[in-house]
């Protein structure tokens, strides 16, 4: 069930965060999946180990939710779903990792964590069902990519209180099959906005929301040299379109292929000393009247005293 409150629209901002922000993310890569349709969502109880960090704190996965369509908008409009991972903090507010679902066909991790639940999950309201899945993973739907990040109340029941809120842009969505999704809208019921709130939500935001640029870390980030292109990011654990294209060098590859910028740096100024060196002693050991076939006067100072004087 959505919430009366106007949505929160995610676009493109300036205002960043980093340091307060930061989260990193190893999920179990081979939960179990205890779904209950819950009317309004599919909650998914998760188990094993997951080590989750926001910022420096370590967190608990509470459960996971499937939303159709999403609950936040992006750049004024819903996609066709949402998945949140609610964590408990130890020390304050709830995070919630939100991320966008987008239909696109295909044979990829985030389609198949999708089609090994949607297909099977009972259509029963409030009746926990363990269903059988073999090698599925948070991991799978979670990107590896910029996000957004605000503190604000829960989009969702109970609507009150206040929650930090991990928000990923559309373009790095979780895929779903169109199948799939057709299944989960038989499921559950839509979350639903008014043209009002709609045009409220698109027009301004009662939030603060900044922008990580670094991104998530997942269990593949090599957190001693990460970077994210701004033509460029790559995202992990979506669909495999793009298997066997050549990669794209990145950043890190270039360190690893040459030698490291300071080193180069280094060696260009002792090139230029060296040559300002010679520079120095050639000047100081040429004769100036070899230029202007001038010859000395008599009783004027030797420029050269390794010539022989000039006879008057």
């Amino acid at each position: 069930m959505s919430c009366s409150q106007n949505p929160v629209n995610i676009k493109p901002t300036k205002q960043i965060c980093q340091e307060e922000c930061s989260y990193h993310f190893d999920y179990n890569p081979n939960s179990s999946a205890i779904v209950t349709n819950m009317g309004d969502y599919l909650e998914i109880q998760v188990d094993g180990k997951n080590d989750v960090k926001f910022n420096t704190l370590d967190l608990t996965v509470s459960n996971v939710k499937i939303f159709q369509p999403s609950f936040h908008i992006f750049n004024g409009k819903q996609v066709a779903g949402e998945l949140v991972i609610e964590h408990s903090n130890p020390i304050g507010n709830s995070v919630l990792v939100c991320i966008p679902i987008v239909i696109r066909d295909g044979t990829g991790n985030s389609n198949s964590f999708f089609s090994q639940i949607i297909p099977h999950a009972n259509s029963e309201k409030n009746v926990k069902q363990n269903i059988n899945v073999s090698k599925w993973s948070l991991n799978y739907v979670v990107p590896v990519a910029p996000f957004y990040f605000y503190v604000g109340s829960y989009p969702y029941t109970p609507c009150s209180g206040k929650a930090n809120i991990i928000i990923f842009d559309s373009k790095n969505a979780a895929t779903i099959s169109s199948s799939d999704m057709k299944i989960l809208k038989t499921l559950i019921s839509p979350i639903s906005y008014s043209k009002a709130q709609m045009i409220g939500g698109a027009s301004e935001n009662d939030v603060v929301i900044l922008r990580n640029e670094l991104g998530s870390l997942g269990p593949n980030s090599d957190k001693s040299d990460y970077f994210i292109l701004n033509d460029c990011e790559a995202i992990t654990g979506m669909d495999d379109d793009n298997k066997g294209k050549k990669k794209r060098p990145t950043a890190s590859d270039g360190d690893r292929q040459g030698l490291p910028g300071f080193l180069i740096g280094l060696l260009s100024i002792l090139a230029l000393l060296i040559i300002a060196y010679i520079i120095f002693l050639f000047c100081t050991s040429f004769d100036i009247s070899m230029l202007t076939n001038q010859q000395s006067s008599p009783g004027a100072p030797i420029t050269n005293p390794k010539l022989p004087a000039v006879k008057v």
